[in-house]
């Protein structure tokens, strides 16, 4: 509020006497400089910052079938700084609405968690299942 009374007082100041008393006829005038001037280039850069970070956030869409590592809040066993708190390799089975993804583990146990606690996994498979075999000879 200081800030922006002494921006004001500023304005009125250049724009007219010394005396002051002109300033309440001018007061109008002074508000409405101090609002384009200062207000918009804030709000502007305030618009600005937000699409800079948007663009910045990793955008979290998983379909059946993708490998992703999952957050473990609860790993207190060795507190550390390189202790990863991240688990993983899960495949994705089903990605429902509401943002729950149902996981599989190696295990083939499947459980639910929150999408705000997976992440996509970015390395080679540990283990490759063999599906169908098909003979050279045979197609």
């Amino acid at each position: 509020m200081k800030v922006s009374n002494h921006e004001i007082k500023q304005i009125l100041a250049k724009t007219v006497n010394a005396n002051r008393m002109d300033w309440l006829r001018e007061l109008d005038d002074a508000l409405w400089a101090y609002h384009t001037a200062f207000k918009t280039l804030i709000a502007l850069n305030k618009k600005r910052m937000m699409m800079y970070r948007d663009q910045k956030i990793e955008k979290r869409d998983f379909a059946p079938g993708y490998l992703v590592l999952l957050f473990n809040s609860r790993f207190r066993l060795f507190p550390g700084k390189l202790k990863s708190k991240w688990l993983g390799q899960f495949h994705v089975v089903l990605v429902s609405l509401c943002g729950a993804i149902e996981l599989e583990n190696h295990e083939e146990k499947l459980f639910k968690v929150s999408g705000k606690r997976v992440k996509a996994y970015l390395g080679v498979a540990k283990e490759i299942k063999v599906v169908e075999t098909w003979a050279l000879g045979e197609v």
